[in-house]
């Protein structure tokens, strides 16, 4: 783009920053029809249903192909902890996510549904971060599934 190409669109860094941060939630979301079915139906998720779920969300996100937009969230959480304006939107879509996982977590049976949302969004923010840099032998799909079933049997 050439030099002020972005100034046309966002006036500041600050307003950048943010379409870029709801961007990266918009990507990391399910499919519209799924977060209906989550959010409307009342139908209790078996542990076999919540462990696909939890993997079927976290796939794309660690995908090979997008670990360039992977490290760039990680970008603007390091960015979030200097800006108090970009702070708030992350704080916003990190309880957005949060909320959706309760909704799961309680559909499973799970005792403590917004404590453990919390629980396993800092479980699978540590998977990201293991496989963002991907310089050391990162956690396989196996050993994934295994922490993943490990968090399950506290719940």
């Amino acid at each position: 783009l050439p030099a002020g190409s972005t100034s046309n669109y966002f006036r500041t860094r600050e307003a950048l920053l943010e379409v870029a941060a709801r961007r990266h939630l918009e990507h990391d979301m399910p499919p519209a029809e799924l977060l209906e079915a989550l959010t409307n139906d009342k139908t209790p998720l078996s542990r076999e249903e919540l462990r696909a779920l939890i993997l079927a969300a976290l796939e794309p996100i660690l995908a090979e192909a997008t670990r360039g937009r992977l490290a760039a969230r990680y970008e603007l959480t390091l960015e979030s902890a200097r800006r108090a304006e970009l702070h708030a939107v992350m704080d916003e879509l990190r309880r957005t996510v949060a909320e959706l996982t309760a909704i799961a977590l309680r559909r499973s049976g799970c005792k403590e549904p917004e404590l453990h949302a919390r629980h396993l969004g800092v479980g699978l923010d540590g998977i990201s971060v293991d496989q963002v840099g991907a310089t050391t032998p990162t956690l396989d799909r196996p050993a994934i599934e295994q922490l993943i079933d490990r968090f399950l049997d506290t719940c």
